[in-house]
């Protein structure tokens, strides 16, 4: 079976003609880089997203962090690179949070009927996926 698929793609190649066997190459080197560029392109911008909080002196941040956690639960896992980029978020303030790690607090994490990580419960309603500073502010009326 694997012979005959070998042959039948050997026929196809030897079918193609000369000036196009060259032409496909670049063609496929060509979708690999536009590929490549637009991963680093959204990369970028869900980074300059997340990181809004760079515009926020310490005192801002620290302020806003303490009235998020007034009005929410964050709950992470270790090991989870999406929580990872939560943390960024919130620089050293991250541990102001009222943070709940379902690796170590499973049966917490259960009880609340937690599948995804990081959510964020805010009054009641989930929140699935890191969010900005900007997008919990909106949600917390902070």
């Amino acid at each position: 079976m694997i012979e005959k698929h070998l042959k039948l793609e050997e026929e196809m190649e030897n079918n193609i003609p000369e000036e196009f066997k060259g032409t496909q190459r670049w063609i496929n080197f060509g979708l690999w880089i536009v590929a490549i560029l637009v991963i680093i392109m959204v990369g970028f911008f869900a980074f300059n997203f997340l990181n809004q909080s760079d515009k926020l002196t310490d005192e801002e941040l620290f302020s806003v962090t303490k009235c998020i956690r007034d009005n929410t639960i964050l709950y992470t896992q270790l090991g989870c690179h999406a929580c990872e980029n939560q943390e960024k978020v919130f620089r050293e303030f991250y541990d102001v949070l009222d943070i709940v790690d379902c690796f170590y607090e499973g049966e917490r994490c259960a009880e609340a009927d937690i599948v995804k990580t990081p959510t964020w419960n805010i009054r009641g309603e989930r929140v699935t996926g890191a969010q900005s500073i900007k997008k919990l502010r909106e949600l917390t009326g902070c």
